[in-house]
């Protein structure tokens, strides 16, 4: 017999425990959100100063490129620009260079951070809703917990009624699909094979005795409706006449009187 005294004790104890689960995922669930504040706020940031580099890349590119124009141009013409105006041109188109390149790498390296922080951002998103749909089934499961334990020992034995009839119903259905399973293999599915088989039969006949072909098609008839037969006994045995003109209802009445 189910010690109910004990029962509710373990729930009680249970209840504490889910309890302070529940304030402990609910902590979690803020200094998440509190990081992924944070982290969207580092994010907007990162953002816009990729935004900013990018207009200076691009400003750049344009100056490094007018540079190397300006270089090709006065390295061309000796007669019209003085070594002086060609090393300050090189000086400059090299200046420039460097400079290029080091802002791509700065750009490469905001463009890094900025995807890392959303990916960081997605997971946080991700953990957020994680935690308040657990908080949310904890809670669910608390009030289920907290709802008394009246009539307990009688909901147990429906449960336990419930239970074993639910073990009966599978048992008959393994048991019903087994003996629809070996009637269709001994009758229908044999059939269906000797059906295959002569015509196949009939086919062959067609080329070498086109006269018998007849007779084979009549027999091979013969064969599917006698198919056909056992087929219909086997939908009648699984659902008897009665059902469809009572009801299963009345049919249970039926057999209770």
């Amino acid at each position: 017999m189910l010690d109910i005294n004990a029962l509710d004790r373990i729930i009680k104890e249970t209840v504490k425990a889910i309890e302070k689960s529940k304030l402990q995922i609910y902590d979690i669930a803020e200094n998440t959100r509190a990081e992924m504040s944070r982290v969207s706020d580092e994010l907007r940031e990162v953002k816009e100063e990729v935004a900013e580099v990018i207009k200076r890349v691009d400003k750049l590119t344009a100056a490094e490129k007018k540079a190397r124009m300006r270089l090709m141009q006065v390295s061309k013409d000796f007669r019209k620009y003085t070594e002086k105006d060609i090393k300050d041109a090189y000086e400059e188109a090299h200046k420039l260079q460097v400079e290029l390149i080091t802002l791509r790498e700065n750009e490469k390296l905001l463009r890094y951070r900025r995807n890392d922080l959303e990916i960081s951002l997605r997971r946080l998103e991700s953990t957020v809703a994680r935690a308040e749909k657990l908080v949310s089934q904890v809670g669910v499961v608390l009030n289920f917990l907290s709802g008394g334990l009246q009539d307990l020992s009688s909901k147990i034995g429906e449960l336990q009624q419930a239970q074993q009839m639910a073990l009966s119903i599978i048992r008959a259905q393994e048991e019903e699909r087994k003996r629809v399973a070996r009637e269709i293999h001994d009758g229908p599915a044999q059939s269906m094979a000797n059906i295959v088989m002569r015509a196949e039969f009939c086919l062959k006949l067609l080329e070498l005795n086109p006269e018998k072909v007849r007779d084979e098609l009549v027999a091979l008839q013969k064969l599917v409706r006698l198919s056909l037969q056992d087929v219909r006994k086997i939908i009648f045995d699984l659902r008897p006449m009665v059902l469809d003109d009572l009801g299963l209802a009345d049919k249970v009445r039926i057999f209770d009187v």
